[in-house]
């Protein structure tokens, strides 16, 4: 669950734009770009800050997140230790 959307940014991209985007993804490798435009009428881009907390673990939702570019920190319930993984588009 996107717990933290409302201190999220809604960016105003058309579905073209979106799809380009989705397009330079390696999620998107197995659609054809016919595919990747019909799914990207589906799609919402929000600019996530610093300290937003995209999903936690375990809870239920019907979204789903691809990070396009930037880094997130992924964090295990019951650990202490952080993971970090820098994720860009190609």
């Amino acid at each position: 669950m996107i717990t933290s959307r409302k201190s999220m940014t809604l960016v105003s991209y058309t579905s073209e734009e979106l799809a380009e985007m989705l397009d330079g993804t390696t999620w998107a490798t197995d659609f054809s770009w016919p595919q990747i435009c019909q799914i990207s009428k589906h799609m919402r881009a929000y600019k996530a800050h610093k300290g937003n907390v995209l999903f936690e673990e375990g809870e239920i939702d019907q979204s789903m997140c691809l990070i396009v570019k930037g880094q997130v920190n992924i964090v295990k319930a019951g650990r202490s230790e952080e993971h970090t993984s820098e994720l860009q588009s190609h």
